[in-house]
């Protein structure tokens, strides 16, 4: 049970904040995480991008790999099968100096989800398409008829949804377009399925726009659309999905709908073996109040959460949203599970090449609050900057967490009855490498359980350098905090992994570093922690 959460801040001065940024590289091309003492400091929270047409391509989804992408987000609502296949191929040909085994980047499957939305209106004469205007205390009349699927008028309206008047009541909100227009129920009939409307605010409505309905329990959608389910078979078979991002999740059955098609396909259709098998992440996107209600449950069946403040500042008061999301980062902090903070991060970056002060504050604030990742989405799927963008999260990200630890301290405290024999492990690797200022943590681990359990107690910005043998575990490693894979198959003497991070940068010869090696076995789990000097 979460007790508190406690900051203990102290002063930085002016002049040392400037040292920091000055530390780095102003070069557009150049990766930033080389400082000036040649060691390599990764940042500890991930930035996850969405790629679409403006990165695409080989030359700019390269640059943004060697800026600090971890995570590839394909977003399902508007991938084709070709753009798949092109933006994994060229994902998998960005393989840094310290993938020496394969590329390591993660893929995230983002899916369209459950959707209700309008119809559409009858083409103009010329073959335009035709928007209409509504005005404040305007009638509107929404239906469920198919009848007005493709016949939608300024006063009659398809709705997609065959159950909208058994989930509204009077004065309950509809928003249409992201909630760019509300319209107030002023009158139900359940047996024509209609529901006559005033119109809140002025306003311009297309066809077929997304449709909202905040409150409302809408407990017969299902968590997966057929369009998302036929490229989730398509990612699975090619071996694409390394973390499925399920979008509208608002309960825990709807976790366990997506685990169950997903596990369906993998072991029943494609015949793989149970017991060697990565099956991919699954991240619970939090966007309805339904879903903040039934957080606890969900955050249970999930690998991990995504605070998607695009429909959550839709579906609840937007002036709420920072709140959620500071308790949801925190909940997913205290049970060690990777947490994404996402939309318009500097979504002005997408038109400009500087963000706005207070989209700084926005990442700034998200890194404070604990965050293992952050994503950007229009900025690089279809921005003017994507480049841009990418390395001002990296800076952003850095700086931020130069100030966190150690003048920054957060301190989470948990009921003892929650410990393990991991979590005491992970604890004591931090506690050790803070007395011995050691300069990272090495982690030898099969499954990536420990280096996950590691990072959960966010050991003072120390890179947590994680030799796995599987590419897809390290893969996944890459939502978690501070966890810098390394695919390096049959686990050998401890200097060929303190060599390896000589090599990679993380340690020079002298420096301190302690070494977790943990596994499962037939008597729980049993793991070994050394202290040593490289």
């Amino acid at each position: 049970m979460l007790r508190n959460v406690i900051f203990s801040a102290g002063a930085r001065s002016v002049s040392s904040q400037r040292s920091i940024v000055s530390q780095f590289s102003t070069d557009p091309y150049q990766p930033q995480c080389e400082n000036p003492s040649g060691y390599w400091e990764p940042n500890g929270v991930k930035i996850i991008a969405t790629i679409g047409p403006a990165s695409e391509n080989y030359q700019t989804l390269n640059r943004l790999v060697a800026n600090g992408v971890r995570i590839m987000r394909i977003n399902l609502s508007h991938a084709t099968y070709d753009e798949i296949d092109l933006r994994v191929a060229n994902l998998r040909k960005c393989v840094g100096k310290r993938e020496p085994n394969g590329s390591l980047r993660g893929i995230m499957f983002d899916t369209k989800g459950p959707e209700i939305r309008t119809g559409s209106f009858p083409p103009s004469p010329d073959g335009l398409d035709v928007t209409i205007r509504v005005s404040k205390g305007d009638s509107i009349t929404l239906h469920t008829s198919a009848d007005y699927k493709h016949t939608s008028t300024c006063t009659d309206l398809y709705i997609s949804y065959p159950q909208l008047t058994s989930v509204l009541s009077l004065d309950s909100k509809v928003l249409l377009d992201d909630g760019k227009i509300s319209l107030s129920v002023q009158a139900l009939n359940e047996e024509l399925g209609q529901v006559v409307c005033a119109v809140d605010n002025a306003g311009v409505l297309k066809s077929r726009r997304g449709v909202n309905l905040p409150n409302a329990i809408l407990e017969d959608l299902p968590a997966l659309n057929e369009q998302d389910k036929e490229l989730i078979r398509y990612g699975l078979e090619h071996d694409m999905i390394d973390i499925l991002a399920a979008s509208f999740i608002r309960n825990l059955d709807g976790v366990l709908q997506v685990k169950e098609f997903v596990n369906d396909h993998l072991f029943n259709v494609m015949k793989l073996d149970r017991s060697t098998t990565i099956t991919p992440m699954i991240v619970s996107k939090i966007e309805t109040q339904e879903a903040v209600d039934n957080f606890d449950e969900i955050l249970l069946a999930s690998d991990g959460v995504m605070v998607a403040r695009g429909d959550l500042g839709v579906e609840v008061p937007i002036s709420l949203v920072t709140n959620i999301q500071k308790e949801i980062v925190t909940k997913c902090n205290v049970v060690g599970k990777p947490v994404i903070v996402a939309t318009q991060m500097l979504d002005s970056m997408a038109c400009n090449p500087l963000p706005t002060r207070a989209e700084v504050s926005d990442v700034a604030n998200a890194v404070y609050d604990g965050a293992d990742c952050l994503m950007l989405s229009g900025e690089t799927a279809a921005g003017d900057y994507p480049l841009e963008t990418v390395r001002m999260m990296g800076d952003i990200i850095r700086n931020a967490e130069n100030f966190v630890q150690p003048e920054l301290k957060r301190i989470v405290e948990v009921d003892a009855g929650r410990g393990t024999g991991r979590d005491a492990i992970a604890v004591a690797a931090k506690t050790a490498a803070e007395h011995l200022k050691a300069k990272a943590i090495i982690v030898l681990s099969n499954g990536g359980g420990t280096a996950k359990m590691i990072a959960k107690h966010r050991p003072n910005n120390l890179p947590i350098v994680c030799f796995v043998e599987n590419l897809a575990v390290g893969r996944q490693l890459q939502m978690c905090y501070g966890c810098h894979p390394i695919v390096e198959v049959g686990h050998g003497r401890t200097q060929t992994y303190v060599e390896k991070c000589i090599e990679i940068g993380v340690l020079k010869t002298g420096d301190p570093y302690i070494l977790v090696r943990g596994q499962l076995s037939d008597r729980g789990y049993q793991s070994i922690l050394l202290a040593g000097v490289a």
